[in-house]
């Protein structure tokens, strides 16, 4: 029923009745219930990023360190892979690679 009232209310009601239909919205159960789900799973979707970001990271510094150079459209495509596997699997074969064409062939 309430969901029902929001949302024919919507269209009608100004900014300052949706702040205090908010802040009474908050203090029911289900509104808090909703507020703790969305936030572990932003939580989740957070750490998941960092690590990927954090992988990225690696593999770029690894290919300059052994390289000494790594052209702005490679270090792109590193930072485009999102897949914890695909990094941690280019980062395992940085030692056997000769080139920066090896690594291209594998992204």
């Amino acid at each position: 029923m309430i969901g029902c009232l929001i949302g024919i209310s919507d269209k009608f009601i100004d900014e300052a009745y949706v702040q205090k239909m908010m802040e009474v919205m908050k203090m029911t159960r289900v509104l808090q219930r909703l507020y703790k789900e969305f936030k572990e799973e932003g939580r989740i979707e957070g750490k998941a990023e960092g690590i990927s970001s954090g992988k990225q990271e690696d593999v770029i510094k690894l290919l300059k360190k052994k390289f000494k150079t790594l052209p702005e459209p490679l270090a792109d495509k590193i930072k485009s892979i999102n897949s914890v596997e695909k990094l941690e699997e280019i980062l395992l074969s940085i030692l056997d690679i000769s080139s920066l064409d090896e690594v291209e062939k594998m992204i």
